[in-house]
């Protein structure tokens, strides 16, 4: 709200910035919510009392004492339970109304819930639909006779009740990831990063793919947010590149981060530390020697050490019964010790995350059982010992430095996904070890490898991998790449599996930001080449940027008019070829021409005349919500007409947000024609354009297409259309 930019690493920099920027508003409100320790305004910029008397400050925390003994606060206003007529609303509007037909043990099991909102909410989506009553006189039994837990901060009656939601989840899938996630729950989840453990871990029955673990993720989370057990994460997550979501998902509703509320975590934390689970999350790092002495911790199956003030480890992790150790620390001088791993052969998940650790410790060649290991920011140079993990399945190594796979990789041959994103020092990839992956289903790229060799050019163990060895992975789903030398590509390069992708093509550096799970990224790519290795994908592809097209005039008839019915979103620049998107004198499509087309965006096509040229099917770009125009010298009219159709030609009948907006079409022939016919030339728009649908329209480029006509529109004309469009706007705020 302040318009920030933190530039500066350290907080002092970023405190010194945000208080300067609060002293300039006279009269300020500031909110913490969810204090759990004290914290110090003047560290993070807050400036308070003397400091900046217009500057309040509002706090919320579940604990009291932080507040009034550490942080010092003026007044304590104390959040009430709900009263009785509230707390039934709620739980009505959570449960559904059919509660009525039961609403004597209904009211008994809302007593248990002691008014307490998160409580109400869980236990009600838990018994939603139940119209058993031996069902809700169970509930009722089973809280009152929920043990008494004595846990820091969270109500006995809150446990209680959020115990009885994980007791009603349907299957010990959805009870298995529940619990997984509150290992996690300290900030957001990414779907990513619980994929790679549940395959590692086995966690899921009868499925056996990625792609079938991944259905069945998304499901269960779905089961999860339906009870408040989960949550979406906040829209701003992307606060870092690492923290954008792999390409196996995509940048879409599917892969938004999820979360735990904190009493959920706890909860959840405190029901898997109990038998038969056996888990441990630490967050403190004193005392990590003094727990090894402990049996509980030696005989658990999940440890979760996400402590960030951990300087070092003991020599050996005593833990004969692990599965699954994640590692979560920022130490700077941090090191694993070589025999740390040699006491947990059952390992099946290892998560070094965040650990700036070098290099890898030699006890990883005990781990023979290990079917995930996931690696973060680690600067990595001999890695052969991973090639003994003959059972992974999944490798990650996103955001480390290593400049070279070893030809050891070639023995990994059960690997489905292998994750090399942003590892942008990896130069070498031996020739065979990607083709002898043979089960990989998930290959990402991005930001990575781009040297790869030229077919036929030898096989010595300095030469890199071809392209040509992706054909043999023929379980490959998944794949994200980037290739600089548009001559490599070769017509037996043929992508027709893949069910995402994120593939660019292109002699610059462009980033790979996963706006969808089907992306394709062209440049300078002659169209023999397009069709021979992109035709298949062209049926699936979502979001398509096109550039450098050096023979190509209309797009859709040269690319076969029954491709991109997928098509949400089209970039088109620097192709002076291009004269149309679609011309339907050369073949009317069967379809609708780009039916789901949301955005547009045309650049620097000096040729074009016209995005259609002659009629079109109902229904084409129905859905355009976005366009943008720049540099298309000659365009005139989004739709032109030959000069047989007359000047009150064919205007779009189903254009969605754009059905009225008349100047979409021309009212003669094509551009070229209507320019040398007429000394006034007909403008992309006219001074009668009405926009009635326009609140759908999220983005117009207005400056872009009067720029455009400046020069043969009186400036009397283009003012009079920028008035119009001005006034149109004012008046769908005032709601007219």
């Amino acid at each position: 709200m302040l318009g920030l930019k933190f530039e500066e690493e350290e907080e002092s920099g970023r405190a010194a910035r945000l208080s300067k920027s609060l002293q300039k508003n006279k009269t300020v409100l500031v909110i913490l919510d969810d204090i759990w320790e004290e914290l110090s305004l003047e560290n993070i910029g807050i400036p308070h009392g003397d400091a900046h008397r217009g500057c309040k400050v509002l706090l919320t925390s579940r604990k009291q004492g932080v507040l009034s003994r550490k942080m010092g606060t003026q007044k304590n206003f104390r959040v009430q339970h709900l009263c009785e007529e509230e707390a039934w609303s709620l739980f009505k509007k959570t449960a559904g109304d059919s509660v009525e037909q039961l609403k004597s043990i209904a009211i008994k099991v809302l007593g248990e819930c002691d008014g307490l909102p998160v409580a109400i909410v869980t236990v009600a989506k838990a018994l939603k639909g139940e119209s058993d009553e031996a069902v809700w006189n169970n509930a009722l039994l089973e809280l009152e006779n929920s043990a008494a837990i004595n846990m820091e901060d969270v109500h006995e009656k809150v446990y209680s009740c959020l115990e009885l939601s994980y007791n009603h989840l349907k299957g010990d899938e959805v009870k298995r990831l529940f619990l997984l996630c509150g290992m996690l729950g300290y900030g957001d989840i990414s779907l990513d990063q619980l994929l790679n453990y549940v395959m590692g871990l086995d966690l899921f029955e009868h499925v056996s793919s990625l792609e079938q673990i991944r259905n069945k993720l998304v499901t269960l989370v779905k089961i999860l947010k339906d009870s408040s057990l989960l949550l979406d994460a906040e829209d701003n997550r992307y606060r870092y590149a690492h923290e954008w979501p792999g390409v196996f998902f995509g940048y879409n509703d599917e892969n938004k981060f999820v979360k735990m509320h904190d009493v959920v975590g706890d909860v959840a934390r405190a029901i898997a530390a109990k038998d038969p689970h056996r888990f441990v999350v630490i967050k403190e790092a004193l005392g990590l020697e003094e727990l090894q002495r402990k049996e509980e911790f030696r005989n658990c199956s999940r440890i979760s050490l996400q402590c960030g003030d951990l300087r070092e480890l003991p020599e050996r992790l005593v833990c004969s019964k692990l599965e699954f150790f994640l590692l979560n620390g920022n130490g700077p001088s941090l090191r694993i010790p070589n025999t740390f791993f040699q006491e947990t052969e059952l390992l099946k998940v290892l998560d070094l995350s965040a650990t700036h650790l070098t290099p890898l410790p030699s006890s990883l060649g005990f781990l023979s059982n290990l079917r995930t290991l996931r690696v973060y920011r680690y600067t990595l140079q001999d890695m052969a010992l991973i090639g003994e993990l003959k059972k992974l399945q999944v490798l990650s190594f996103a955001f480390c430095e290593i400049e070279r796979l070893p030809k050891e990789f070639m023995q990994l041959t059960d690997l489905r996904a292998l994750d090399l994103s942003d590892c942008s020092h990896l130069e070498v990839i031996p020739q065979n070890v990607i083709s002898s992956l043979s089960r990989l289903e998930h290959l990402c790229l991005a930001k990575s490898f781009t040297k790869w060799g030229a077919e036929g050019f030898g096989s010595g163990e300095s030469n890199n991998a071809c392209l040509s060895e992706l054909n043999n992975l023929s379980n490959l789903k998944t794949l994200c790449i980037e290739i600089r030398d548009p001559n490599l590509l070769s017509k037996d390069l043929v992508f027709e599996k893949l069910t995402r992708y994120a593939i660019s093509v292109s002699e610059l550096e462009y980033y790979l930001y996963n706006r969808s799970p089907r992306r394709l990224e062209l440049r300078g790519v002659n169209k023999p080449r397009l069709l021979d290795c992109f035709s298949k994908l062209f049926k699936t592809v979502e979001d398509l940027v096109l550039a450098g097209l050096e023979d190509t005039k209309h797009v859709l008839n040269e690319f076969d008019t029954d491709d991109f019915l997928q098509l949400k979103r089209l970039v088109i620049s620097c192709c002076p070829g291009i004269q149309y998107i679609v011309d339907s004198t050369k073949g009317v499509p069967s379809h609708s021409a780009l039916p789901i087309l949301e955005e547009l965006e045309i650049y620097d096509l000096k040729n074009m005349d016209a995005v259609c040229y002659g009629p079109i099917p109902e229904g084409s770009f129905g859905k355009l919500r976005s366009l943008e125009v720049s540099g298309c010298t000659r365009l005139k009219s989004f739709i032109s007409l030959p000069m047989e159709q007359g000047r009150d030609g064919w205007v779009l009948p189903e254009m969605g947000s754009l059905d009225s907006t008349r100047d979409f079409s021309s009212t003669g022939s094509s551009a070229t024609q209507e320019l040398s016919r007429s000394d006034v030339p007909t403008p992309f728009f006219n001074e009668q354009v009405t926009l009635p649908s326009l609140k759908d329209l999220t983005m117009f480029n207005l400056d872009n297409v009067i720029a455009m006509w400046h020069n043969q529109l009186p400036l009397e004309s283009c003012c009079n259309l920028k008035r119009l469009f001005i006034s149109e706007c004012n008046k769908l705020l005032n709601g007219e």
